[in-house]
């Protein structure tokens, strides 16, 4: 149970990172060690909001 606890926080990293890495190609932040701080899912948020604002030019409201 360990080995999957570990194998799951390793990949949710990783797509940290990916999510982390796409947010600054596409110019939404400029320094990534500000979300340091923040876990997979408050990032996974950030990103979704970032897209569909970016996607959706009548959803400008937020």
């Amino acid at each position: 149970m360990g080995q999957l606890y570990k194998t799951v926080n390793l990949v949710q990293e990783m797509k940290k990172q990916a999510m982390i890495d796409e947010l600054v190609k596409m110019g939404i932040i400029k320094n990534p060690a500000a979300l340091e701080g923040k876990d997979y899912h408050d990032i996974k948020q950030l990103l979704a909001a970032a897209l569909v604002k970016i996607e959706s030019p009548e959803n400008e409201w937020f």
